[in-house]
């Protein structure tokens, strides 16, 4: 950013008059040597979707910022520098782009690191998935030789790289979990409604098809999810609820309904035998969970109605849900029953709170009708323990 004002102003690069109080301000803050407030200003401005999508914040950084940086933060130019790079006219342009503000923020290390993710970025774009793999790690030994562990800014632009090389390798377990990291440092609020519809969407497909993800309460229960519903991929939410409440009458009846959405997603229309063993899975444990501790003895009928299944595949429902540790206990095959030791406990959502309530509920009513047994058949030692 250079000491005189600029000669080209962002109001004359935005052009847009919806934006012209914002441009006025920050050609204002330029001429006055703000700084500090003319960067967050334009951070801001950059952010709105139609500056995302105009190539704007390719002019403002190169033709507006100008050269020295000094009086700039180093993180909030690396920051404008990686918004530039995705609007340079070509891959070449961004790569010069980010090289050179790399080699500006140098004395900084998180700036530094901020710049080369976007390149790591650019990388996997470009089919590089060796340089960006390379850079990325690169970048962790960076971070971890720092006395902190990093701002949340850089953090966040860390996560959705990982995020974006789990996508390109279609390893769902690792996108999902690198997405809730990116956006727990990032913020799902501070991201356009667009863009949270995309996360949202790429995140609740990730959970589905993800041999690993038997748990989808905490999904449901984060901010970005309701930015479905309402919009044409709300038929997918409707998958993630029908999957965490293990109904599989749900399930059959959304992917019914929206066919053609589902049969456009391959990653749901080529595991559709994997979906609905997974889905029997859920309808085991919602089954064990709404046993009582004294009644988790469980009859494999009862298994078999509940998970839609001939009895004698239940077994193998059984030995999944063992395996992946998602309960333990004894299957009796004399009396055939499962005998259920423990079972991984369900994120409360709000449906799963009130069944519990009513469990409680039920618990309470047995505590009662003991207390008055104890009562009638012995009062005074009830009234010698009060």
């Amino acid at each position: 950013m250079s000491g005189s004002p600029a000669t080209v102003t962002v109001f004359s690069i935005v052009s847009d008059p919806e934006f012209g109080e914002e441009c006025q301000f920050i050609d204002d803050c330029l001429q006055k040597r703000l700084w500090h407030e003319a960067t967050e200003a334009i951070l801001e401005l950059t952010q709105k979707p139609s500056i995302r999508n105009s190539g704007a914040v390719y002019r403002i950084f190169t033709e507006v910022l100008g050269q020295p940086v000094q009086n700039i933060n180093p993180l909030s130019y690396a920051r404008l520098a990686a918004g530039a790079a995705l609007q340079a006219p070509s891959k070449d342009d961004a790569n010069a782009l980010l090289s050179a503000a790399a080699e500006k923020v140098k004395d900084e290390a998180e700036a530094v690191v901020f710049v080369r993710l976007q390149s790591a970025q650019l990388a996997l774009e470009n089919g590089d998935d060796t340089a960006c793999k390379q850079t990325v790690t690169e970048c962790e030994e960076s971070l971890g030789a720092l006395s902190c562990a990093g701002s949340d800014v850089v953090l966040a632009q860390l996560h959705r790289v990982r995020a974006a090389m789990a996508k390109a390798s279609s390893d769902a377990s690792t996108f999902y979990k690198q997405s809730l990291l990116y956006l727990a440092y990032q913020g799902a609020q501070s991201l356009p409604p667009d863009v949270q519809a995309s996360i949202a969407f790429d995140i609740a497909l990730a959970a589905l098809c993800s041999n690993e993800i038997y748990q989808f309460g905490e999904l449901l229960l984060h901010p970005i999810m309701p930015i479905l519903e309402g919009r044409k991929e709300h038929w997918l939410l409707a998958l993630v609820k029908a999957f965490n409440a293990g109904d599989i009458s749900a399930f059959e009846k959304a992917k019914s309904t929206h066919s053609r959405e589902f049969a456009e997603q391959p990653a749901l229309s080529n595991n559709d035998t994997i979906l609905g063993e997974k889905i029997r899975i859920f309808a085991l444990l919602e089954l064990l969970r709404d046993r009582g501790a004294s009644s988790r003895n469980v009859a494999v009928a009862d298994i078999a109605k509940r998970c839609e299944l001939p009895e004698d595949q239940v077994e193998f429902v059984l030995m999944r849900a063992l395996s992946l540790g998602l309960c333990a206990g004894n299957i009796d095959q004399v009396n055939q029953a499962f005998d259920c030791k423990s079972v991984q406990p369900r994120v409360l959502e709000h449906e799963s709170v009130g069944r519990l309530a009513e469990q409680i509920s039920a618990w309470s009513d047995k505590v009662q009708q003991v207390a008055h047994v104890l009562q009638d058949c012995a009062p005074e030692l009830v009234t010698a323990s009060s």
